[in-house]
This record gives C-alpha cells, sequence and structure tokens, in this order.
C-alpha cells in the first residue's frame, strides 16, 4: 500500500481511529459520499439553483481562456448526471 512521505491533518486522525480494513473501508465511502454532496451543492450555489450561506445567487462561470462554460440554470441537470448517475463527461 503506498505511503505518503508527509501525512495530512486528515489521515493522522483516521490513523489513529486504528480501524480494521472493513471499518476503514466504510469509512472511505462515507468521506467520499461527503465530498460528492459537497462539490454537487457547491455546483448548485454557483449555478443559482441552491444558496451558498444565506445567499442564493445565480453565476456566469468562464474557463482560464475567459470562454463562458455556462449561464446560471445550465449546471444543475449535467451535475445531477455526473455526481448522482455516475456518468462521465
Amino acid at each position: 500500500m503506498y505511503q505518503p512521505e508527509h501525512q495530512t491533518l486528515v489521515s493522522t486522525k483516521i490513523k489513529g481511529l486504528n480501524l480494521d480494513k472493513i471499518q476503514n473501508e466504510k469509512l472511505k465511502d462515507i468521506i467520499s459520499d461527503l465530498l460528492t454532496d459537497t462539490f454537487y451543492t457547491l455546483l448548485l450555489g454557483l449555478d443559482g439553483s441552491a444558496a451558498i450561506g444565506n445567499s442564493q445567487e445565480s453565476f456566469k462561470i468562464y474557463d482560464e481562456d475567459n470562454h463562458l462554460i455556462c449561464e446560471g440554470g445550465d449546471l444543475e441537470g449535467l451535475a445531477y448526471e455526473y455526481f448522482h448517475e455516475n456518468t462521465t463527461f
């Protein structure tokens, strides 16, 4: 198994739990689901379909070359497919 030279704060805390292999896999699944939900919600917030904090606004999103990627309302469907239907683009 790969052991990075420098441990992150999170990996150090997880290691300190002394989980067995099954518990470790379950924790990885929970963290993966948590990150999926977080990224999906952030995309919806940028799309204007959900609030970020106490504010719900719509944003235009541009790439690094200043090309419009999407305008408010365009991301919700694609984000759902990607994060919840395991669709690859």
